[in-house]
């Protein structure tokens, strides 16, 4: 598409360039007579801002409309000066080339060719990680203990995304299993980009009724089994530079008197995530995700949910897409990004 003789630019001029444009260029040209050096700069410092946005306003072109909210879309802008004979004279003009990759090429997921290993990932928030993370692009391996039916449908509904999808039976408390999970996650998808440590047991009980066996079984799932996972993925997430995202708990912040030992257990994951961050740097980037009150949909805790929301500044519980929006944040996050507890509550731990 050629527009000559362009004067000055108005809104809307440019609105009717930019929808004609965005629903078939490939490239646009704009040239400008002579003693129009000065209008042609300020067209080209604004013509792609509005051509995009008009493709976002009328959705004429979504690929468009993606590359104004900064998606990976390849562009390029030139100023030519260009030499052309008008009205039988010569006269210097400016052309303004801007490519685009064709509309039909899908932005790429930021994930494509990562690994992901999330144990604990057959339900509840575990299985909303691997969705989400999956819709990115990666390959995730799962573990579970008992819930293997539900590991099962997860694998079945990660692969029909379109990647890869394992479910391995692991007890990540015990050594021998982790090593073997951490073995067969490499032998089937080939290494190891991104670990989640999701697996944790949850319990209510009054303090002068806690027993030393349900405090160890405690520290045991919630502690040592991000740990145990963590030290025996180590090798793996060094040769390509991974990271870890431990999931926490506000309950690790805030003190529930009916949950000494769990709320005692995230502590120690939240600052075992800090020691980590260290330790581990700058190879790995080791953050955590802490969910307030999450909505799960489950009936026998719904009006104790419904009394939460009102507690809760921004009037709603979370949900499990809003733990795995934050899983996600750390796994696309900038690798300088270590260290971090992301409070996921609605502001009721505030």
């Amino acid at each position: 598409m050629i527009f000559e003789g362009f004067a000055s630019i108005n809104k809307n001029h440019r609105d009717l360039v930019g929808e004609l444009a965005a629903q078939q260029v490939v490239a646009v040209d704009i040239d400008f007579l002579p003693g129009e050096a000065a209008a042609s700069v300020q067209f080209g410092e604004s013509f792609f801002d509005d051509l995009a946005e008009v493709a976002s306003f009328t959705r004429v072109n979504d690929d468009l409309a993606e590359v104004r909210h900064a998606l990976s879309v390849a562009i390029r802008t030139e100023f030519v000066p260009v030499v052309r004979p008008l009205g039988g004279t010569d006269a210097i003009s400016f052309a303004i080339t801007i490519q685009f990759p064709p509309m039909n090429e899908a932005p790429a997921k930021p994930l494509s060719g990562k690994t992901v290993l999330i144990t604990g990932g057959a339900r509840r928030l575990g299985r909303a990680s691997a969705l989400a993370l999956a819709e990115a692009g990666a390959d995730v391996a799962i573990t579970f203990l008992h819930s293997g039916r539900e590991a099962q449908h997860t694998v079945i509904d990660v692969s029909s995304i379109g990647v890869r999808a394992i479910a391995l039976r692991c007890d990540v408390t015990d050594e021998k299993s982790v090593k073997a999970a951490i073995k067969e996650t490499r032998r089937e998808l080939g290494g190891l980009d991104i670990l989640i440590n999701n697996a944790a047991n949850y319990e209510t009980v009054e303090f002068d009724k806690l027993s030393l066996k349900q405090w160890d079984a405690m520290f045991a799932s919630n502690v040592r089994g991000p740990f145990l996972v963590s030290r025996e993925a180590l090798k793996l997430l060094r040769e390509r530079g991974g990271k870890i995202i431990n999931m926490g708990s506000l309950g690790g912040i805030q003190p529930w008197t009916t949950h000494a030992h769990y709320c005692s257990s995230k502590a120690a994951l939240h600052m075992l995530t800090k020691v980590m961050a260290k330790a581990l740097a700058p190879a790995i980037a080791v953050n955590c995700v802490a969910p307030g009150m999450i909505d799960l949909g489950e009936k026998a805790a719904s009006g104790f949910m419904k009394r939460m929301a009102k507690q809760t500044p921004m009037a709603r519980n979370g949900t499990a897409d809003d733990v795995a929006a934050a899983v996600l944040f750390f796994a696309t996050a900038p690798h300088s990004i270590t260290g971090q507890i992301m409070v996921v509550d609605g502001g009721l731990g505030l």
